[in-house]
C-alpha cells in the first residue's frame, strides 16, 4: 500500500495544485464574441477552442505559463501568467486590416475544423479568402463561391441559387443576421443579396443541422454582417464597369456604439441605352444594409438591422417585372455570466414580386407575396470546457400569396396564412478526447390558418368540395419531432471519423417553372391535401490534416457519403403549368424523393500558392404516383457529376492571382420522342418525364488583383476578372422549335448566356 500511495502522491499533488483559467475573446472592433478561436499553451499541447458565447476554460497545474489566442483574419495575441489560482485571462483580437489588401502569405484552420468539429458537412467561407477568387463583374460573391464547394451546386449558368445534396435552392434556409431571406439573388441571380464589404462569418450546412435551424431540408446558410465600427470613422467602396458600392461607418459615442450603411447599384440599362435594339431595356438592382449597434453594459449588446433590395427588369410598352426584399431585425444579447448568454431577436421579412406583361394587345399581370414575422429566443449555456447546451423557440406568422394574377378585367387572388412554432434543444459534449457527440431535437408545430376557401380535388385536379373558414380558424395543424445526432471518433490528432442522422421538414414550398429559380416562381405553403417535406439523412464521413515542416494542417482531405430520402415532394401534375388555375392544389401531386452521393475534396491551406480540388457524385430522383407512369424518374436538379478546381498564387505583396475551373455533367430535360397534328396544331409527345439530359457544363474563370501603396489613412487596389475565358457556350436554356427546313419539322435549339465577359473594379478604404 505504501509503495502505491508513493507511486500516487505526484498524481494527487498535480491535481490538489491544478487551477482553472477561463475568460472570453472578443472582436476589438465591436465587443463581440469571436467563436472558433483557440487558446492555447505556448510549448505545449494544451489549448481549447473558444465557444459560441466567446468564453474558454483551461485546467493548468500551478506554474508560469504564456497563453497564445489565435482566430483566422486577427492579430494574435500573447498573455504570460503566473498561476497560483483560478483566474480569468480576456483577449481582444483586432483585425488584420492589411490581409485582405496585402498579397501576404496565410494560412487557414477552416478544413482542420472537419477534423476537430462534431458537427458534419459545416464550410465555413473566409471573408478574406474570398476577396482572392475570380469575380463576375468584378464582385465577390459568396454564393459564388461556394457554388466551388464539394457537395454545392449552382441552379444554372450564372444563378445565385444552389442546390445541396438534391435538394432544390427553394429547400435552403438562407438567414441574413438571423433573419430569412427568400431569395438570395439579383438580376435573375448575376449578383448575390450579400455584399461582401460587410460580411462578417459564413456559415453553411449541407448535412446533419444543429436543432437551432429549421423550416428547410436541404441546408442551412448563415451569414452575419460586421458592426460598424466604434473607434473610427471609415469609408470602403467599389467601382466596377457594371455596379459600384459604398460603406460608412463609425461611432455614435466611442467605444460604445457604431452605425453602419453600405448600399450598392447596377447600371447595366446605361449601357443598354447606347444600343438600338436594347435602348428600352431596364435591368438594374440595388440594395441597402444599415446595422445599429449598442453595447448597453458589459453584459449587454443590442442590434438593430435593416436591408433592403430591389430589381428591375423590363422592356418598354412589352413587360416589366420586379421583386425585392425588405427585413427588419432587433438583436438584443445578454450574458447572465461567463458561461450563460441569452439571446432575442425579432424580425419582419417581407418578399414580394410583380410582373406586368402586354401580349397581342392583351395585358396579363402577376404578383406574389411572402411575409414572415418571427420571434427567436436562443439560451446557451457551456457546462464545462467540453460541454455546450442550447435551447429556445421561434414563433413565425406566414401570409403567403399563391397566386394574383390578372387578365383583362378578369382578376384571381389566393392567399394563405399560418402559425409556425418550433422548440429545440441541443446537446454538444466532447466525452473524452476521441470522442464527442453532438444531439438535439426540434419539435415543429404548423397550424394553417384561414381565412378562404380550402379544397378536395380528385385524381385529375378538378375540386370536388369547398369548405370555407374565418380568419384565424385552424384549418389543420401538423406535429412533427426532429430529432439529429452527430459524432466525431479522433483516430489521431489528425484524423476522424464521423456519422450523423437527422430528421428535418419543410412547411414552406416554392413551385417552379423551370430549373432556375424565378420571380414568378409561386409560393405555398403546407395545406389540408398535402403537408410537409419530411427528409431522413445518414452520412459518414473521413476527414485528416497533414502536417510538414514548417506548417500545421497543410494539407487536408475529406470524404463524405449521403443517402436521403423525403417525403411529401411536391411536382406539377403531367401536363400542367404554374398559370393553369388559381387554385394551386389543383396543379400539385405529392410524392417521395432521394438522393445520395460522395463527396471529396482535397485543400492546400499555406503558402504563396493556395486551393483546392472538389468532386461530387450526386443522383437524385422522384416517384409520385400520377406523374410519369408512377415510375421514378430524375429529379428536374438531378446532375450527375461536378468537378471544381480553384487556385489562389501570391508571388508578392503587390499582386494576387485566382483561377477556377467548373465542370459538370448535363442537367436532367424532358424532350419530345414525336409530334403530331391535331386541328393544325402541332403536339408534343413524350414517353418520360426528365429523359434526356443537356450538354455538360465547363468554364474557366481568371482573376488578378494589384494592391496599390498603402498610404496612412488610404488603401486601395485594382481587380482584374475575365468570366469563361476560353469562350466555351453553356446551355442555359434548351427549347424545342419549329423548323421548316428540317427533315422532321423541328429542332432541338440552345440558348446561352455569356461568352467572355471581362471586368475591372476599383476598390478602396478610406479611415481616420
Amino acid at each position: 500500500m505504501k509503495i502505491l500511495l508513493s507511486l500516487l502522491f505526484p498524481f494527487f499533488t498535480v491535481l490538489a495544485n491544478a487551477a482553472t483559467i477561463k475568460g472570453r475573446v472578443v472582436s476589438v472592433e465591436d465587443g463581440l464574441p469571436l467563436p472558433g478561436a483557440s487558446v492555447t499553451v505556448k510549448g505545449q499541447n494544451d489549448g481549447t477552442e473558444v465557444l459560441n458565447d466567446g468564453t474558454y476554460s483551461l485546467e493548468l497545474p500551478e506554474g508560469v505559463y504564456t497563453l497564445e489566442c489565435e482566430m483566422y483574419g486577427f492579430e494574435t495575441a500573447t498573455k504570460t501568467v503566473n498561476l497560483k489560482k483560478s483566474t480569468t485571462i480576456n483577449f481582444k483580437l483586432e483585425e488584420q486590416e492589411a490581409q485582405a489588401l496585402d498579397g501576404i502569405e496565410v494560412s487557414t484552420k477552416v478544413m482542420h475544423n472537419a477534423v476537430e468539429q462534431t458537427q458534419m458537412g459545416v464550410t465555413y467561407l473566409e471573408v478574406s479568402e474570398l476577396k482572392r477568387m475570380p469575380a463576375m463583374f468584378g464582385e465577390q460573391d459568396i454564393i459564388k463561391s461556394l457554388q466551388l464547394m464539394p457537395g454545392v451546386k449552382a441552379e444554372s449558368e450564372a444563378s445565385s441559387g444552389f442546390q445541396v445534396r438534391g435538394g432544390e435552392s427553394s429547400q435552403n434556409l438562407v438567414l441574413l443576421d438571423g433573419s430569412t431571406i427568400n431569395n438570395a439573388g439579383h438580376l435573375m441571380g448575376l449578383f448575390s443579396t450579400f455584399n461582401s464589404d460587410v460580411l462578417r462569418d459564413v456559415t453553411l450546412y449541407k448535412g446533419q443541422m444543429p436543432a437551432q435551424y429549421g423550416g428547410r431540408i436541404a441546408s442551412v446558410l448563415d451569414v452575419n454582417t460586421i458592426n460598424g465600427d466604434n473607434q473610427q470613422f471609415r469609408a470602403d467602396g467599389a467601382l466596377g464597369l457594371l455596379a459600384s458600392k459604398l460603406t460608412l461607418q463609425g461611432p455614435i459615442q466611442k467605444g460604445k456604439s457604431s452605425w453602419l450603411i453600405a448600399g450598392r447599384r447596377t447600371y447595366a440599362d446605361l449601357f443598354l441605352k447606347a444600343t438600338d435594339d436594347y435602348k428600352d431595356t431596364k435591368l438594374n438592382f440595388y440594395d441597402l444594409n444599415a446595422k445599429l449597434n449598442f453595447k448597453l453594459t458589459n453584459r449587454d449588446n443590442l442590434d438593430l438591422n435593416f436591408f433592403n433590395g430591389n430589381d428591375n427588369l423590363g422592356i418598354k410598352k412589352l413587360m416589366n417585372m420586379r421583386w425585392g426584399s425588405t427585413i427588419g431585425s432587433v438583436k438584443w444579447r445578454h450574458a447572465f455570466h461567463d458561461s450563460l448568454a441569452l439571446v432575442s431577436d425579432v424580425f419582419v421579412s417581407h418578399y414580394k414580386t410583380a410582373c406586368w406583361m402586354d401580349l397581342m394587345e392583351s395585358n396579363y399581370e402577376y404578383k406574389g407575396k411572402n411575409v414572415q414575422a418571427a420571434w427567436n429566443e436562443n439560451l446557451v449555456w457551456n457546462i464545462g470546457k467540453s460541454h455546450t447546451l442550447n435551447a429556445g423557440f421561434q414563433s413565425s406568422y406566414f401570409d403567403v400569396i399563391t397566386a394574383d394574377w390578372g387578365y383583362g378585367l378578369i382578376r384571381q387572388k389566393e392567399e394563405r396564412y399560418a402559425w409556425e412554432n418550433h422548440f429545440w434543444v441541443n446537446d454538444e459534449w466532447n466525452i473524452n478526447k476521441r470522442l464527442s457527440v453532438l444531439a438535439g431535437v426540434r419539435l415543429s408545430v404548423f397550424s394553417l390558418l384561414g381565412s378562404g376557401p380550402y379544397y378536395t380535388v380528385d385524381e385529375l385536379g378538378n375540386i370536388s368540395s369547398t369548405t370555407e373558414y374565418g380568419k384565424g380558424d385552424f384549418v389543420k395543424t401538423y406535429v412533427n419531432p426532429e430529432p439529429r445526432i452527430s459524432a466525431n471518433y479522433k483516430l489521431t490528432q489528425n484524423q476522424s471519423l464521423k456519422a450523423a442522422y437527422s430528421h428535418t421538414t419543410q412547411n414552406l414550398h416554392t413551385i417552379k417553372n423551370g430549373i432556375t429559380s424565378m420571380p414568378i416562381d409561386r409560393y405555398t405553403l403546407s395545406t389540408n391535401l398535402f403537408g410537409p417535406e419530411v427528409a431522413d439523412q445518414v452520412s459518414a464521413g473521413y476527414a485528416i490534416s497533414i502536417d510538414n515542416e514548417a506548417h500545421k494542417n497543410a494539407y487536408e482531405i475529406s470524404a463524405e457519403l449521403y443517402y436521403k430520402h423525403t417525403d411529401d415532394i411536391v411536382d406539377y401534375r403531367d401536363g400542367s403549368g404554374p398559370f393553369d388555375y388559381v387554385e394551386i392544389d389543383r396543379l400539385l401531386m405529392a410524392g417521395q424523393g432521394r438522393s445520395y452521393g460522395l463527396e471529396l475534396n482535397i485543400k492546400k491551406n499555406f503558402g504563396k500558392f493556395m486551393g483546392w480540388i472538389s468532386y461530387t457524385l450526386c443522383n437524385t430522383e422522384t416517384q409520385i404516383d400520377g406523374v410519369n407512369n408512377n415510375k421514378w424518374y430524375r429529379a428536374n436538379n438531378d446532375r450527375r457529376h461536378d468537378v471544381n478546381i480553384v487556385a489562389m498564387y501570391s508571388p508578392n505583396k503587390k499582386w494576387d492571382l485566382s483561377a477556377s475551373w467548373k465542370f459538370y455533367s448535363g442537367q436532367a430535360m424532358s424532350l419530345p420522342v414525336g409530334k403530331y397534328e391535331v386541328e393544325g396544331e402541332t403536339i408534343y409527345y413524350y414517353v418520360g418525364r426528365n429523359n434526356y439530359s443537356a450538354p455538360s457544363y465547363h468554364r474557366l474563370d481568371l482573376g488578378a488583383t494589384r494592391h496599390c501603396r498603402p498610404h496612412k489613412h488610404w488603401e486601395s487596389e485594382w481587380a482584374f476578372g475575365l468570366y469563361n475565358a476560353y469562350g466555351r457556350y453553356n446551355p442555359f436554356y434548351i427549347e424545342v422549335v419549329e423548323d421548316e427546313e428540317s427533315i422532321t419539322g423541328s429542332r432541338v435549339e440552345q440558348t446561352s448566356l455569356y461568352c467572355f465577359l471581362p471586368s475591372v473594379t476599383y476598390r478602396f478604404k478610406f479611415k481616420f
